[in-house]
Parts: C-alpha cells; structure tokens; sequence
C-alpha cells in the first residue's frame, strides 16, 4: 500500500494500485484531479477532528451547508403543503359532489304528505263566527246558539264568558236575557252522564266535568241556566243557520216555532230534546235546567248531519233535518282585522248602557290588553238611574267577562201586555255604535231580512271591520242611553 503524503492526502494517480483500498482491484490507475481533489478535503477535514467528534468545518462552509439545508426543508414544507391544499380540494370537491345529488336545500314530498328540508308553516285561515285564525277547513266548525237568562237569582252563570257572540236584550220587567254562540268540539263523546228528562224534575248526580280547552273557545264548556225563547231573538238566530237551543217559548215564539216554523235555526227546545240537557244540583226552579257544549255537539252531528259527522257546512247549500225542514247551510260571516297597535288605539275607556239597573252595564277598556272587562249590578239611586261602580261580571268558574268588540243597536221597543212582553222592530237599520281599540264608530246598523246578518256600518257608509275575538252586541230600545 502506498503512503500518504504529508498533508494526509494522495501523492497521485500512482497512489491506485489493484490492491489498494481505495479502489477496487482492477480498476484503472488514473484517477481525475478533481476527484482526487474531493478525497483529500475530506481526508484533510478528518484528520484535523479527535476520533468520534464531528469535522471541524469552516464557518463559510458551515454557514453554506445550513442556508442548504434551509432550503432543503423549505422544500419539504412546500411539498407538504401542497399535499394538504391537494387533499383539501379533493375533500372538499367529494362533498360537493355528494350534496349536490342529496340536495338536502330542496323541497320532497314526505310519506305523511309534507316535505322534507324545510319547515313548513300550518295554512291558517279566519273562523267564520268570530275571525280568530284557525287552520285550513276549521273555519266553519259546528256551533249552536243558546238562550240564557240574567236574572239576579241565577247568577252565577255557566260558559257565558267562553261565548264567542253574544246579543243582550230587555225582556220583561226589563230584565236582560243572551243569545250566546258557542263553538262546540268535534268529538262527539260525552264524558258526563245525561238524566232523562229533566221536565219531570229528575236531577244527575255528581259534579259536571270542568270545562277542557281544544283552542280558543272551545272545548266542553258548561252552560246555563237556559230559559226560554222570545220572538225577537229568532230574528237573530235565524242568521245562523244552526241549533238554536231554549227551554220553553213565549206564546209569540212557541206560534213561530212550533206552528209556522222559522227559517234558518234549528229549534232545539229542552221540552222535545230532553236528553241533550241536564239538571244541575244545588240550582232552584227555574234556574236548575243546563246544557254544554259537548251534549250540542252530539246533538248537532245525529241531527244535523246525514252521515253522523260533523258538520262540513257551506255557504247556500242545503240539507233536511228533522227539526226543520229544507234550509240553507253555513252563515255569511263579518269582515275581521288586526288588534289596532297600541299608538293608534284612543282613550274611549268608559262604556255605560243604560239597562235599567240593576241590570245597568259598564264596559270598562283596558288598553294594554285591548279588550273590555264588563261590569253589572251598579247600585241605584233613590232619584233613578244609577250611583256608584258596579262590580265585574264573572262566570260560575270565575272568569271575567270579556270582549274585543262591543256593538249598540238602537232599536223600536214596544211592550205587548201586561206581563211586560215586548217586541223589537229587528228588520231594517237605526242607529248603530262599534267600540274597538278604545275608539268608537258611529255609524248604522242594517238588517234586510231575518236571514241576513246584521252589519254595522260607520258614517261614510263603509263596513265595519271587528276585532277577531268575542263580540257583544247590545240591543238597546230607542230612548235608552249609552254614554262613554
């Protein structure tokens, strides 16, 4: 083997020989300088450092390999990166792709006959007897029309704060007497147990289930004392083509009902339909005889339905009943709106009709909720008319008398006899007044025919629009006054 030069490097290409160790055999002697160059740095770089430590690099040369390696890794990261952004768009691309074949954004039919993606709203639509909103093909539900006495005796009353529209009006020794409307369940189940004939004075153990909501005026709802039927409250009832339930007549409407017939109500009368009224106990006579909701339901789907169903009424159609003939089906209902906002409702808070007391009525405006509470039993004075306040007007279960719309008719009264029976001219107009949104409209009121519904119109001839809600309409004889 050939040594080393001095400086620990090859002398030249004769340093190569077959047997050396630094190529190998049979390899050729000639070597180029710059290889020859290479091995001596790096065998000059060796032998400078103590066995097992790291060459001892020049700071140029060191500074070189690390702005190399810099680059190096800077490459890496680069080449890394593009990998992920590579990775990303392949990712995002696949649920691009994905969604666009499920595209959850668009509407499809569901099994229950919905659709699936979105929320979809119910359709809702105005009832017809008191424009609250309901939804689509409930709004002309079964209703029934009820007579119920005011009477001091009879207080409490039952349901009459769950009407939906009520007509007040004198009767004889001028006390006031309603035609409520209720909206009666579709189910018809009874759930209470039904007396036979009441008349005969036989009474139902057991107190009557509380009333048990299905939506705003409805549910079973518990009404009474009913009384008997007046002439003049036919007129109104004929505006609604359904049950119109009482207990017995006055001679002039028993001649109407049960000899000449009325048409457009259905006289259902406790004396004929006994099983769809009860006796309540703890009620002296007269004031013992009552209905519900639930029990005019029943009555109003096995009469006034062929097919033992709800009622699906529509406007000038017609069907036969036992209780009264061939008549049209449905009622044309009033126009309804909105709640006034609050900085367009007025400051009309004090209602008076001047009923002779007690029976004397006070609608007090409260303008937050913008309804009206009603108040009776103002105390009299020795001088007539009537002092003080009177109390609010509260149902058996507790609950206030309220309303959204009260409307004034003034109308001709006359007394017929003795007894203090009178009559009403109902047919034609007069006078009318609408309070709504602590306001009032001064205008008419129009009644063509005993089949038309009365409308009240203000002073340029238009149409009223009422409050959705309960309504109260007041009849009141001419020389009456209201004051607010």
């Amino acid at each position: 083997m050939r040594k080393r030069s001095k400086g620990g490097g090859i002398r030249g290409a004769s340093d190569f020989s077959c047997c050396g160790t630094r190529l190998p055999c049979g390899a050729p002697r000639v070597a180029s300088s710059r290889l020859i160059a290479r091995i001596n740095r790096r065998l000059r770089a060796g032998s400078n450092s103590p066995r097992g430590e790291k060459p001892n690099i020049p700071a140029d040369a060191l500074k070189e390999k690390k702005k190399r390696e810099r680059k190096g890794d800077m490459r890496k990261i680069k080449r890394g990166r593009k990998k992920e952004v590579i990775i990303a768009v392949i990712l995002v691309t696949a649920v691009f792709v994905l969604m666009w074949g499920i595209r959850p954004w668009k509407t499809r039919p569901s099994a229950q006959g919905g659709s699936v993606g979105q929320v979809v709203p119910v359709p809702q639509t105005r009832r017809a007897l008191d424009g609250v909103f309901v939804e689509k093909e409930k709004e002309n539900p079964a209703i029934a029309g009820v007579m119920i006495e005011n009477v001091v005796e009879a207080q409490p009353l039952s349901g009459i704060a769950q009407a939906r529209q009520v007509f007040e009006a004198v009767t004889e020794a001028n006390i006031t007497r309603f035609l409520a409307y209720f909206v009666l369940p579709p189910s018809p189940a009874p759930t209470a147990v039904v007396a036979p004939s009441p008349a005969r004075g036989e009474g139902i153990s057991g107190q009557f289930p509380s009333p048990r909501g299905r939506g705003e005026g409805e549910g079973n709802i518990e009404i009474g004392p009913v009384r008997s039927a007046r002439p003049y409250f036919l007129d109104w009832a004929s505006e609604f083509d359904t049950l119109y339930g009482h207990v017995g007549s006055s001679p002039a409407a028993y001649e109407l009902l049960r000899k000449k017939g009325v048409e457009g109500l259905y006289d259902f009368d406790q004396w004929y339909r006994s099983e769809y009224f009860f006796t309540k106990a703890g009620r002296a006579k007269p004031h013992h005889l009552y209905t519900s909701a639930e029990l005019l339901g029943m009555a109003h789907a096995k009469e006034l339905t062929p097919s033992n169903s709800p009622l699906e009424r529509g406007r000038n159609e017609t069907i036969s009943s036992p209780l009264q003939g061939e008549v049209r089906r449905g009622f044309n209902s009033w126009q309804f709106k909105n709640d006034a906002s609050p900085d367009l409702r007025g400051n009309v808070t004090d209602v008076r009709v001047g009923y002779v007391a007690p029976y004397n009525v006070q609608w007090k405006y409260d303008s937050q909720a913008n309804e009206y509470g009603r108040l009776q039993w103002a105390r009299p004075s020795t001088q007539g008319g009537s002092v003080g306040q009177g109390g609010p007007h509260k149902d058996a279960n507790g609950k206030p008398i309220i309303a959204k719309n009260i409307a004034v008719a003034f109308m001709e009264m006359k007394v017929l006899d003795k007894i203090g029976r009178k009559e009403f001219t109902t047919i034609g107009e007069g006078k009318g007044l609408v309070f709504q949104d602590g306001r009032v409209v001064v205008g008419t009121w129009k009644k063509p025919a005993a089949r038309e519904r009365m409308r009240f119109y203000d002073g340029q001839g238009n149409e009223v629009l009422f409050n959705a809600g309960i309504t109260w309409v007041e009849i009141v004889p001419k020389g009456y006054e209201v004051k607010y």
